[in-house]
């Protein structure tokens, strides 16, 4: 119907709204239908934030986030893939495509991830926001062309109007302006000034400002002009924009809002996926026996078809089951391909302007973007990937150069995100590193007091306190983090370690117990449970804790060597060394492990496995002096004095500066009755460690041996200077005094060293022997 252009405004407004209401909610306005797009596409959000909030209480954030990254974010990659190689005329058309960017993209993924070069999350991360503003960007022309052909200028606003949103929500994040930072650092990138923030953050605001006014002023202006937007495109802008900026401004746990997006994400895709396929089916028997198959008209299939996605998803896990820990990487690097081919494929095969994908959809109008001077496809396709491969190369040449500390990165994060609670809590953990509890627990407070409900900020801030003592304060934090994050077994762990600390070691059980049931393999909880049932002399118990875990995972090595370790202080020897060998066998590289498993082999009586088990100990750990102390001790035992000498002579010259290496030297050279050197072996000791009361008592003996009963007297009167109730030291005090025939002064020592040990039967019976010799006077 044509219109004069002096009509009055009124009437233009009378003859348009009935055009509108029916343009935009007609039956043609709809993707599907009214229902299913606002629960598939428009109104998604409704649905999804309660079912998050419903399973917080079941699943910790980093579980829901697990589960959604796998089965959604992860699984949803295979649908596009379905399409790229299963409908034979879009194979054909990009063949090359199809067949050269996986080999590229596995093969740099895979390198970067084996050689953890960071730049590759970095890159995937703002390709992933990208592809999330697209996918959205290509709904809103989908609605716009169920109802028309939007002007150019109406399709490059609502193209920035994603652009500024989407960007806003991250510079506007704190958590995600943090993620974006963090790794551009950590792939080498250099340390930013102070005002860089606040500058992106201006900007934002700025772009929000000038792209709304535009966008909005257009819409008006359209809608004067008779041509009015489908009202579905304005509703999906609202909740697309409106819940991308709550999940990363306003949701207080980075996890659980990019897990609420993804779900949106996912749901989205997934649908309209499977309407695209199933229409193609319909109109062209030619697509492809695979497509033909799984997406023909049958509940069954789109059970199947969910089936598919989510079995594709469980390749998430396959990485954390190897092993290797190299080709746990590369596995890791392949599925991130397959994020970056998930992301490049969807770049071009559901464009709408395509007539194809425009005829499959029920598009009819085909003047979906804009003329102008157009590249050649080689010149497009090389531009495009330029914008992935050089900036990778980038970081990658940055990163090889070296990166800033750890220290330094998390400063000035702090400076540049002053407010931000993810900065000051990580700075807090360096600085507790670092030693400076002070500070860190300044940090820690200031977190909490930004985000009351910040989980994580409050276990550290708890366990802080706990350092230093704060016991109250420290147990008012971790069980408000318990309270935020119910299902928080380190936060329980810890608990149970203040009330140890506290004495109250029942409690400490229960709290155990309960980290334990959250996470049965947190190790951690495990051992700490263990050490209480020993320390109230609960012994079967405290094994049969170990042997839990181990039922668990028999390959863990810890777990191994912590029940060797209690069955060694039970003297079960052997079943000792038998744990201790696999302990040894899942971590041969470990040396503190074959040190402990040559002690166990020792005390079974089983000398010779002791000294190959310490020998093997030397080859991985050649500069370790306990393991040549060790190694010595072994080569006494098997009455090798020879090589005794000599592990002990390696371990002096590894460290000269060794006391307990002096020892060891000294007492078998006294063994081996070389009097004078042994003597000047625990001198050198004295030089170094003038005051230590064990090379003095040690000293005096061999001058004793020798008949220097002088000075082995001033050795034994240091010894007791440093330690004076130290029965032996008293014992043999009194020994020389009454060689000297100071029998008085001997009773005594004697006597002195029965009251520290009663059992100390050879001091009663020369006791007894002195004081029939004063009888007898």
């Amino acid at each position: 119907m044509s219109r004069s252009p002096h009509a009055p405004q009124s009437q233009l407004a009378a003859d348009a709204s009935p055009g509108v209401l029916s343009r935009s909610f007609g039956p043609k306005s709809w993707i599907v239908g009214p229902w299913q797009d606002l629960l598939l596409f428009v109104g998604t959000p409704l649905v999804i934030v309660p079912i998050v909030i419903g399973a917080q209480f079941a699943f910790s954030a980093a579980q829901i986030a697990l589960i959604v990254a796998s089965f959604g974010a992860l699984g949803h990659h295979l649908p596009g893939m379905m399409r790229a190689y299963g409908d034979k005329g879009l194979f054909r058309r990009f063949k090359k495509r199809f067949i050269l960017a996986p080999l590229f993209l596995i093969g740099v993924c895979a390198l970067f991830t084996v050689y953890e070069l960071h730049g590759l999350v970095l890159i995937a991360y703002l390709w992933g926001v990208w592809h999330g503003l697209m996918q959205t960007y290509g709904f809103i022309r989908i609605y716009d062309a169920k109802t028309g052909s939007p002007s150019a200028w109406t399709r490059r606003l609502d193209h920035w109007m994603c652009l500024v949103w989407f960007g806003a929500g991250v510079t506007l994040s704190p958590d995600r302006m943090y993620t974006v930072l963090e790794h551009f650092y950590r792939s080498g990138g250099p340390l930013l000034p102070v005002a860089t923030v606040e500058v992106a953050r201006t900007l934002t605001w700025i772009a929000l400002a000038v792209v709304n006014v535009a966008f909005f002023a257009n819409l008006a202006n359209e809608w004067r002009r008779g041509n009015p937007p489908n009202l579905l495109k304005l509703l999906l802008m609202l909740t697309s924009f409106g819940f991308w900026f709550y999940c990363s401004v306003f949701v207080g746990n980075i996890l659980v809002g990019v897990a609420l997006f993804e779900i949106f994400h996912d749901v989205q895709y997934l649908s309209i996926v499977w309407l695209f396929n199933r229409k193609r089916v319909d109109k062209d028997p030619t697509v492809g026996e695979f497509t033909s198959f799984l997406f023909r008209r049958s509940g069954g299939m789109m059970g199947f078809y969910v089936g598919l996605v989510f079995a594709y998803g469980g390749l998430y896990f396959l990485p954390r089951a190897l092993a290797s820990e190299t080709l746990s990487n590369a596995l890791m690097g392949v599925l991130v391909a397959s994020a970056l081919l998930h992301f490049y494929y969807d770049s071009f095969i559901w464009k709408v302007h395509e007539a194809e994908n425009r005829e499959t959809l029920g598009l009819a109008d085909k003047s979906q973007h804009g003329g102008g001077v157009r590249l050649p496809s080689w010149a497009l396709t090389g531009a495009r990937w330029s914008v992935f491969v050089l900036p990778l190369a980038g970081l990658a040449v940055a990163q090889s150069f070296g990166v800033s500390e750890v220290g330094d990165r998390q400063r000035n994060l702090a400076q540049l995100m002053p407010e931000n609670p993810v900065a000051l809590y990580n700075l807090g953990a360096v600085l507790e590193t670092e030693g400076d509890l002070d500070t860190a627990l300044a940090k820690y407070e200031r977190a909490v007091t930004l985000r009351p409900k910040y989980a994580e900020a409050r276990y550290n801030y708890g366990n802080a306190l706990r350092a230093r003592g704060e016991f109250e304060a420290a147990e008012r934090q971790l069980l408000a983090a318990i309270e935020i994050e119910p299902k928080y077994p380190q936060a329980y762990n810890n608990l149970g370690n203040l009330k140890v600390q506290q004495g109250e070691l029942r409690q400490a059980e229960v709290y155990y117990r309960r980290a334990l049931e959250l996470d049965p393999r947190l190790f951690e909880a495990s051992a700490n449970l263990a050490e209480v049932q020993r320390s109230r002399g609960l012994l079967d118990e405290a094994e049969a804790t170990y042997r839990a875990y181990l039922d668990l995972d028999d390959d863990f090595a810890p777990a191994h060597r912590a029940l060797a370790g209690l069955l060694g202080a039970r003297g079960e020897h052997a079943a000792s060394v038998r744990h201790y060998e696999l302990a040894v066998a899942e971590a041969p590289d470990n040396a503190e492990l074959r040190l402990e498993l040559g002690r166990a082999y020792g005390l079974a009586g089983r000398t010779d496995e002791a000294r190959a088990a310490l020998e093997d100990a030397a080859r991985v750990a050649p500069q370790s002096v306990p393991v040549q102390l060790a190694l010595g001790v072994a080569h006494e035992r098997a009455g090798d004095a020879q090589s005794a000498e000599a592990a002990y002579d390696r371990a002096l010259a590894i460290d000269p500066q060794s006391v307990a290496a002096h020892h060891h030297l000294g007492n078998l050279l006294r063994a081996t009755g070389d009097m004078e050197r042994a003597a000047g072996v625990f001198e050198r000791a004295l030089e170094i460690a003038p005051d230590d009361a064990e090379t003095h008592l040690q000293l005096g003996v061999v001058l004793a041996t020798s008949g220097r009963m002088v000075d082995a007297e001033r050795q034994y009167r240091r010894a007791l200077e440093q330690r004076s109730d130290w029965a032996v030291a008293h014992f043999n005090l009194a020994n020389v005094l009454a060689v000297q025939e100071q029998f008085g002064e001997a009773v005594e020592h004697y006597q002195r060293a029965l009251e520290i040990d009663p059992a100390l039967a050879e001091a009663r019976t020369n006791l007894e022997a002195v004081r029939r010799h004063l009888a007898g006077a």
